[in-house]
């Protein structure tokens, strides 16, 4: 069975997009090209081409379209978004280019 392990030390805010984005492997049927696990130093690597297909659909699992308009269409500035979602402010940013919507300004 598969297990993802996250880095504790990082951030909160990126925690569910590390979670979302080796979700995203799984999901995909990526394959590692690297597998280390002498454990603590457990390690995973892809391909490019995988890793980048691996950050868009998480993102997309993260922070949805629908989860944007609606978050939009409530006024919610990109920090406001941040929070709701649990991401960063850069994936907030990244969700909103990758969709071409954009909260209004105040």
């Amino acid at each position: 069975s598969p297990i993802i392990i996250y880095n504790p030390g990082h951030m909160v805010a990126r925690h569910e997009a590390n979670i979302m984005h080796e979700l995203a492997h799984l999901l995909l049927g990526h394959e590692p090209i690297l597998l280390r696990t002498d454990l603590p130093m457990f390690r995973q690597s892809y391909r490019p081409e995988d890793e980048e297909q691996a950050t868009y659909l998480g993102g997309c699992l993260q922070i949805t379209r629908s989860g944007l308009d609606w978050a939009i269409g409530r006024g919610m500035q990109r920090e406001e978004m941040a929070r709701h979602f649990g991401a960063s402010l850069e994936k907030v940013q990244y969700r909103l280019n990758m969709t071409g919507r954009h909260p209004t300004t105040n």
